[in-house]
């Protein structure tokens, strides 16, 4: 408990989950993880759920476990802003951007919001909060159609919502290819791709 800095341990140790806080409770998930020494930990969404004002607390815990215990780990998350934060603590690491359960674009995290390549990742970026699009007009990404990506069954995942779409995308899906040495995207509108 002391690691992830649920002291002192005594007024923690008896209380039921329902009279701890978010924040406690997700600390305590992760005391609970680290309890099998474990080598590989997947954080998904682990920030979600805890009010704001907790949230880089329970970041900067998981990177120093992370850091101090030589952990891997797999941080899932759909905020970019996060994701950013967390990248920086932990030293960086690889970048997967995924959309209905596929890769759409690898890299390392500035390169892809310095130059987003899928149209997906490209989409994602626009919709992040930040202040220049809270101040002016959000733009919509697609029509406000729900759309069963489970049921793409052939072709690009995004190949519904793609402004760029071509026939080739219905068809096949596009396979993971280098644009450099730190940067991948399955999309046909980049190189050669089978």
């Amino acid at each position: 408990l002391e690691m992830v800095k649920l002291t002192p341990q005594e007024e923690i140790i008896n209380k039921f989950p329902h009279q701890l806080s978010g924040g406690q409770r997700q600390r305590i998930n992760i005391a609970r993880s680290l309890s099998l020494d474990p080598k590989l930990i997947i954080a998904d969404e682990p920030v979600t759920m805890v009010d704001a004002s907790l949230r880089l607390g329970i970041l900067n815990i998981l990177a120093e476990i992370k850091n101090r215990l030589n952990l891997s780990m797999v941080f899932i998350t759909h905020d970019i802003p996060i994701a950013r934060y967390f990248y920086h603590l932990v030293n960086k690491g690889k970048t997967v951007i995924m959309f209905a359960g596929r890769i759409v674009e690898e890299g390392d995290l500035e390169e892809i919001l310095r130059d987003p390549l899928h149209p997906y990742t490209k989409d994602l970026i626009k919709i992040t909060p930040s202040i220049e699009n809270v101040i002016s007009e959000r733009r919509v990404i697609g029509e406000n159609v729900k759309v069963d990506y489970t049921r793409v069954e052939v072709g690009c995942p995004y190949n519904l919502r793609c402004p760029f779409v071509m026939e080739m995308c219905r068809k096949n899906e596009p396979s993971l290819i280098n644009t450099n040495a730190n940067h991948k995207v399955s999309c046909y509108l980049y190189g050669k791709n089978n």
